[in-house]
């Protein structure tokens, strides 16, 4: 899946749990308002209003999911590879590369070097803590 897909998944996942736990709290306020004032205190007491705080954890637990989610990056890697003396050489890849395509000549026996692997590679960041 693309970095923008990802994304975009990313941003969807927190404003949907942002949006239940925007209409869950007004909930929960009026419940502990039925409860404070006396009124059905069997079913408020309960029924709803540990129902609704456990849909309260719930969006607040996917919001917190949704917010440490590592989107990772990658780069494409390319080697190369001397079919004559075994030189190796690590590229970054052009548009059209395909394995065993023909390249260079080798810097150490002068025979051209074939494309031998390509990959993609995560890219790690510095950040530390998440």
């Amino acid at each position: 899946m693309s970095r923008e897909a990802l994304l975009k998944r990313k941003r969807r996942w927190i404003l949907l749990h942002l949006l239940v736990l925007m209409l869950i709290i007004p909930v929960i306020m009026g419940l502990a308002y039925m409860l404070a004032e006396g009124i059905d205190t069997e079913r408020v007491s309960t029924v709803y209003l540990p129902l609704a705080i456990l849909v309260a954890a719930y969006a607040g637990l996917g919001l917190w999911k949704g917010y440490r989610m590592e989107i990772p990056n990658y780069r494409l890697v390319e080697i190369v590879k001397c079919t004559n003396c075994g030189y190796e050489n690590v590229t970054t890849p052009k548009v059209g590369d395909y394995i065993n395509m023909e390249k260079e000549p080798c810097p150490k026996c002068g025979r051209p070097m074939k494309v031998f692997l390509i990959y993609r590679e995560r890219v790690r960041s510095s950040k530390k803590g998440g």
